[in-house]
């Protein structure tokens, strides 16, 4: 199987780089990717929206962002 190439943004960015050092894609595309350092001090907003995207319990479908969330 050929290894993929992976584009990603923000905290996917950050898991594209960890990837990529791997050796476990072909190539990646970080769009304003998160610095691996300073991620302790996130804020509350982000975590509040990191916490509504990534809802284990919200299912398998995609997540809609609206302009109001946005």
């Amino acid at each position: 199987m050929t290894p993929p190439i992976v584009i990603d943004h923000s905290m996917g960015g950050l898991v594209m780089q960890k990837l990529a050092a791997a050796g476990l894609i072909m190539a990646g595309v970080g769009i304003c990717s998160v610095a691996p350092n300073g991620m302790v001090l996130a804020g509350w907003g982000f975590l509040r929206n990191s916490a509504t995207i990534t809802n284990p319990f919200a299912g398998d479908h995609a997540f809609e962002i609206t302009p109001a969330f946005f």
